[in-house]
């Protein structure tokens, strides 16, 4: 998560808008993430239609797991904020995206409140997360073999072009 809205951003990942809430959790704050969908080489808000009231969605922020119950889903124009503001004693979080897809003519509001503790099932989830992808050895075999390569031509080089009397190189 990065923190503004501004395209370069937002194709980057997801972005906290400025003048809410740092997504951290605690009452009466509300934290608004905005991020892309439809995007061909990544998912991020894409299935944000989708999400229903009694779904839950996970933030993980400096190492702790917050999970989040959604209670409201909206679709607005993009200039009503009326629903952005916190609530007394509330920990709410709105999630945000432009709809309907590649028209982006209003926008998609989902909110949930924290839930506490959040849920074994939400911190093992988090956790998972996508595979990471191995380290690639094969590459770092491929350069070693490479250079041993390049040093056996070099050194070969280097022994055809030892001391020779002058005037007499091969």
């Amino acid at each position: 998560m990065y923190h503004g809205t501004s395209d370069a951003i937002l194709l980057k990942g997801a972005g906290h808008l400025e003048g809410t809430s740092l997504p951290v959790g605690g009452e009466g704050t509300l934290s608004v993430i905005t991020g892309h969908r439809g995007l061909a080489e990544a998912t991020m808000f894409t299935n944000l239609d989708r999400i229903h009231p009694g779904d839950t969605f996970v933030i993980t922020t400096f190492g702790r797991v917050l999970s989040y119950r959604v209670f409201d889903t909206r679709v607005v124009e993009p200039s009503d904020t009326a629903s952005l503001h916190p609530k007394a004693g509330r920990d709410l979080v709105t999630l945000i995206t432009c709809t309907p897809l590649g028209i982006n003519s209003h926008r998609i509001l989902v909110t949930g409140e924290r839930v506490m503790p959040t849920p074994t099932s939400a911190v093992e989830a988090a956790n998972t997360g996508p595979a990471l992808v191995p380290f690639p050895w094969w590459l770092v075999w491929y350069l070693v073999g490479l250079t041993l390569i390049g040093v056996y031509v070099w050194w070969g080089g280097l022994v055809r072009r030892g001391p020779h009397p002058a005037g007499l190189r091969p």
